[in-house]
């Protein structure tokens, strides 16, 4: 199970200081390239993205206190998730793929869309029960299966429906990259089908009431 990896500034600061040494650059133009290195396009962007990221923790610490206040919507994305994006140059389509962890969730993604990004850890003491694991008997539980998830909050006086999460997430999340999500949600812990499954549900639904005709199917 891939991990988010979240950067270092003491180890940007320390890999701008050898560029330095071995390019005879500026300190600043340094740590330009430091940044860039790893993704960002400048130390301006990544410096202000952990500041962004370390306020959000600190709220985070804080509703993580007084849970029963928040109701959770939890949207769940494979872990190796790849973003397809076409581009039309000079009449021909141009196909490249992006790590969904790497250049969106790493780069700020979930608080870019009003959620936050659920660590490892947490989703360890969350000890959610996977797809299918009532059915079987077995204690199957999310994160042993290679998911990463972010989550949106609102008031717990205002619970989450199927029916506002799937609007919000088609909204927020299904505009920026598309249907990559799973086609399940969690609302305030529970497993739900969201309206991907349900859509499978409908046409399959379709397939079993066409009628069988074996002169027509023939057999």
């Amino acid at each position: 199970m891939t991990t988010t990896i979240r950067p270092s500034l003491s180890k940007v600061k320390a890999r701008a200081k050898a560029l330095k040494k071995e390019n005879q650059i500026p300190h600043m133009k340094a740590l330009e390239l430091a940044a860039q290195e790893l993704g960002y396009p400048s130390y301006h962007a990544l410096d202000t993205y952990l500041k962004r990221l370390n306020k959000n923790q600190s709220d985070i610490a804080r509703k993580t206190l007084i849970p029963k206040l928040q109701s959770s919507l939890l949207v769940v994305f494979n872990d190796d998730l790849e973003i397809r994006n076409y581009k039309d140059i000079n009449g021909e389509i141009i196909t490249t793929k992006e790590n969904f962890q790497t250049e969106y969730l790493n780069k700020g993604f979930a608080e870019q869309i009003g959620a936050r990004l659920v660590n490892a850890e947490e989703l360890k003491q969350l000890r959610l029960l996977a797809p299918g694991s009532m059915e079987t008997g077995d204690r199957d539980y999310l994160h042993e299966w290679g998911y990463v998830c972010i989550e949106f909050l609102r008031a717990k006086d205002n619970p989450w429906t199927i029916e506002d999460a799937d609007k919000l997430v088609m909204e927020k999340v299904g505009k920026a990259i598309g249907r990559n999500y799973r086609e399940f949600f969690y609302l305030d812990g529970k497993l739900v089908e969201n309206h991907i499954s349900k859509e499978w549900h409908a046409k399959w639904d379709s397939y079993n009431d066409v009628d069988y005709h074996p002169a027509i199917d023939g057999y």
